[in-house]
C-alpha cells in the first residue's frame, strides 16, 4: 500500500514536470500578448503610432497596465529563479561582461537626465530580467527555443482576427503590410526568430515531424513577407545563409573551396551589375522600385532615418560618455523636440547602438556590443564543437547583431529582447544541463524537449 502510494505521487510529479513548460508558455504568451500587443494595432500603426503629444504622455504618465502586468511577470520569475537557485553559476566572460553592463546600467540612475524616468525603467527593466532569469534556470536549450519559436506564432492567431476586423487582410494590395497586433517592423522580426528556430529543428528532425516544421515554416515564411519589413527579410536572410555556412564548415569542410569561389563570382556579378545600374539612366526607375508606398522622401535616406540618426548623434555628443540614464533619453520633452523637427511621431533611435549609447554613453554601448558578440561567438564555438542545440542561437544573435543597426526593436522592452535576455542569461548565469552536449550525427536530430523534475534531477523528454 504504501509502495503504492508513492508510486502515484512519484506518477503525479512526473505527469506536473511534463505539463509544467507549457503551463509556463501560455502563461508567458498571455502576459507578454498583454504586455506588448494591441487588437486595435492595424488602425494605431497606420497613424504612425499617433501624434507625439500621445507618445510623450506616455514616456510622462507610464502605464498602469502594463506595470501591473510586469510585477507579475517579476513575482512569477522570483518564485521560478528560488526553486532553481542551485543551478546558479557564473560562466566566464560572458558572465562579467553582463554584470558589468548591469552594473553600468545601474549606476546610470545617479547622473541621468530625468532620474525619475529612468529609475522608473530601471524598475520594470530588472522585473522582466528576474522572469527571463526564472526561465533560463528551469528550462534547456530547447524549451527557451520553444518559446522563442512558438510566441510569435500564437500571436499570428489574434493577429489575423485583428487585420481581418479592421479589413486590412490585404496581401496583394500594394503598400499593404500585415501586422497584426503589434506595428509590421515587430511583428517581421519576431517571425523571423520563429523562422531562423524552426529552420535549424527542420535539419535536427528526422521523420513525419520534418514535414509539420516545413509546413508551420511556410506559413510563418508567408506571413513575415507579408509585413514587407525589408529589414527583417535581409537579417533573415543573413541569418539563414550563416546558418547553412557554419553547418558545412562543420560537417562538409571539403565543400569551402568550392563555396568560396562561388560566393567570389556571384558577389562580383553583383557588383558589376550595381555599377551598371548606378551608371544609367533608369536608376530613378530602380530605386522607386526599391521604395514602398510607404515612403516619402529618397530611399536611400532609409525611410527617414538617416536625419533621425543625425538628430539623435547631436544629442549623444552632449554626454558621449555617461549618456542620459538608462532608457532616459526618451523623455516626453525630448520625445516632443525631436518629432517636431523632423514631422514625424517617433519614440526611440530606430538604431538599438545610438539608443545605447544615448542612454548609457560610450561605456555603456560598449558593454552592450561586447555581449552581443561574446554570446554569439560562444554560441558558435559551442556548436562547432558538436552541440547542435547551439547552433540556432547563433543564428539568431547574428539576426539581432544586424537588426540593430537600423532597429531599436531588441533593446526596447519587446518580444525580441526577450528573447535575447533569455540566450544571455542561459549563457552568463546558468549551469549548462549534461544531456546538452554533443549530438551524434548518425543519429536523428530530433529537438527532445527534455525538462528537469526537479533542479538537476531526472529528465523528462517530450516529443
Amino acid at each position: 500500500m504504501i509502495l503504492s502510494t508513492t508510486e502515484n505521487r512519484s506518477a503525479q510529479h512526473e505527469r506536473l514536470a511534463a505539463a509544467f513548460p507549457w503551463i509556463l508558455f501560455f502563461l508567458t504568451w498571455l502576459i507578454t500578448f498583454a504586455l506588448q500587443n494591441r487588437m486595435d494595432a492595424p488602425a494605431v500603426w497606420l497613424d504612425e503610432g499617433g501624434p507625439p503629444s500621445d507618445l510623450a504622455n506616455g514616456a510622462y504618465y507610464g502605464n498602469m497596465h502594463r506595470q501591473v502586468l510586469i510585477v507579475i511577470l517579476g513575482v512569477v520569475g522570483a518564485f521560478l529563479l528560488f526553486r532553481s537557485r542551485r543551478l546558479l553559476q557564473f560562466n566566464g566572460t560572458i558572465a562579467s561582461l553582463l554584470l558589468a553592463y548591469l552594473g553600468w546600467i545601474g549606476l546610470s540612475a545617479i547622473w541621468a537626465d530625468d532620474p525619475s524616468l529612468t529609475i522608473r525603467r530601471q524598475i520594470a527593466f530588472a522585473l522582466m530580467l528576474v522572469f527571463s532569469a526564472g526561465c533560463a534556470a528551469r528550462m534547456n536549450v530547447d524549451i527557451l527555443s520553444l518559446f522563442i519559436a512558438g510566441i510569435p506564432a500564437l500571436n499570428l492567431i489574434p493577429g489575423v482576427v485583428a487585420e481581418l476586423k479592421y479589413g486590412n487582410l490585404n496581401p496583394f494590395t500594394s503598400g499593404n503590410r500585415f501586422g497584426g497586433t503589434l506595428h509590421p517592423n515587430l511583428q517581421g522580426a519576431g517571425l523571423s526568430l520563429a523562422i531562423i528556430i524552426l529552420c535549424w529543428w527542420l535539419w535536427r528532425t528526422r521523420g513525419p515531424v520534418r514535414l509539420k516544421l516545413a509546413c508551420a515554416n511556410v506559413v510563418l515564411l508567408v506571413f513575415m513577407l507579408m509585413t514587407r519589413s525589408r529589414t527583417s527579410m535581409f537579417c533573415l536572410a543573413a541569418a539563414l545563409g550563416f546558418s547553412v555556412l557554419i553547418i558545412i564548415v562543420r560537417d562538409h569542410s571539403d565543400w569551402l573551396p568550392r563555396i568560396f569561389a562561388a560566393l567570389a563570382l556571384t558577389v562580383g556579378l553583383a557588383g558589376l551589375a550595381g555599377l551598371a545600374v548606378t551608371s544609367s539612366s533608369v536608376q530613378p526607375s530602380i530605386l522607386n522600385s526599391i521604395r514602398a508606398d510607404r515612403d516619402t522622401g529618397d530611399v536611400t535616406e532609409l525611410t527617414g532615418r538617416v536625419e533621425l540618426w543625425r538628430t539623435c548623434l547631436g544629442f549623444a555628443a552632449e554626454h558621449p560618455l555617461l549618456g542620459f540614464g538608462f532608457d532616459g533619453f526618451w523623455s516626453a520633452k525630448h520625445i516632443e523636440m525631436i518629432s517636431e523637427e523632423l514631422h514625424w511621431s517617433i519614440n526611440h533611435a530606430h538604431s538599438a547602438y545610438l539608443d545605447q549609447l544615448l542612454a548609457l554613453g560610450v561605456p555603456g554601448a560598449s558593454l552592450y556590443i561586447l555581449l552581443l558578440l561574446g554570446c554569439f561567438f560562444t554560441c558558435a564555438a559551442r556548436f562547432l564543437r558538436g552541440q547542435d542545440r547551439y547552433g540556432a542561437w547563433a543564428a539568431l544573435l547574428l539576426f539581432i547583431a544586424i537588426h540593430n543597426a537600423t532597429e531599436s526593436i531588441n533593446v526596447l522592452p519587446t518580444f525580441p529582447n526577450f528573447a535575447f535576455n533569455l540566450i544571455v542569461l542561459h549563457l552568463a548565469l546558468f549551469k549548462p544541463r549534461a544531456f546538452e552536449g554533443r549530438t551524434s550525427l548518425a543519429s536523428p536530430r530530433v529537438p527532445s524537449l527534455r525538462v528537469p523534475t526537479s533542479a538537476g534531477g531526472n529528465e523528462l523528454v517530450m516529443r
